[in-house]
């Protein structure tokens, strides 16, 4: 009796989805994931024959495990020296607080005198002279043409008829001229002097009395690094253990646990024929 199988590769053939959106650490590598999980689970029986239901299942899967792979990831690659065994880190504060209180009283004697004199002369002098000429000359003409007519009427007419008419003409012309002359001079003479002086004397004593207390903070951040070989473990031995790690590879590791986790193997199907589980 042939049975016929649903293989992880043959759903992907169909239906891709199941496997093209899975969430991996930023850091993996999608397509070598995808080809990891051939290479371990490809022929295997899909455990969902519903491709939308393993497509859900398998990115649900991947999103819970994201934090854990991510880890595994960093843990592998880490930077650190594999022939040394300790390598720490120590921080630590200290602080000081310090207070200064101090008293000063001061007495100062002041005296001062001030002598000053001073004598002063101001001459001053202003002379001033003006002179002016005016002259002023003007015509006028004027040409009056006067016309008057005289009309009567008579007593059976109308209208006015022409009795007298008288014309008058001529010209008038008028011509003035003035001339005006005037000088003026000033003078002013002005003289000040004085003599100013002063003295001046000042006398005192000041008394002062001061406190000052000074309050400083003082906080200073030592650090440590320690690292190296505490003696318990041997180089050789270190190395070796170095060469054991870098033979565990990850994408590896996840394409094992989902074999187990969407697969049927051929082992697990055998026994379930033979009611063996």
């Amino acid at each position: 009796m042939r049975i016929v199988i649903l293989t992880l590769w043959g759903m992907y053939k169909a239906y891709p989805e199941i496997l093209d959106k899975i969430d991996l650490p930023e850091e993996m590598d999608r397509e070598t994931m995808k080809d990891y999980i051939f290479m371990y689970a490809g022929n295997n029986e899909a455990r969902y024959g519903d491709p939308e239901l393993m497509e859900r299942l398998v990115n649900r899967w991947f999103s819970a495990r994201k934090h854990d792979f991510g880890m595994m990831w960093k843990a592998l690659h880490t930077d650190y020296n594999p022939i040394e065994n300790t390598d720490r880190y120590e921080d630590f504060w200290e602080n000081t607080d310090r207070t200064d209180k101090g008293t000063e009283n001061r007495t100062e004697d002041n005296s001062v005198q001030r002598n000053s004199s001073g004598q002063n002369s101001q001459k001053s002098s202003v002379t001033g002279n003006s002179n002016g000429t005016g002259s002023s000359n003007g015509t006028s003409t004027k040409t009056p043409n006067l016309t008057s007519e005289e009309t009567v009427s008579a007593f059976d007419a109308d209208t006015y008829q022409p009795n007298k008419r008288s014309t008058q003409s001529g010209t008038e012309t008028t011509e003035s001229s003035e001339t005006s002359t005037s000088n003026a001079s000033s003078t002013q003479n002005a003289e000040q002097s004085g003599t100013q002086s002063a003295n001046e004397t000042e006398t005192g004593k000041n008394t002062s009395n001061s406190r000052s207390d000074n309050i400083s903070h003082n906080e200073v951040k030592h650090g440590l690094h320690s690292h190296g070989n505490i003696g318990v473990t041997t180089n050789q031995e270190m190395i070796n253990e170095e060469l054991e790690l870098r033979k565990y590879d990850l994408y590896k590791q996840i394409a094992l646990l989902f074999e187990d986790e969407f697969t049927i193997t051929v082992y697990e199907r055998r026994c379930n024929e033979y009611g063996m589980l």
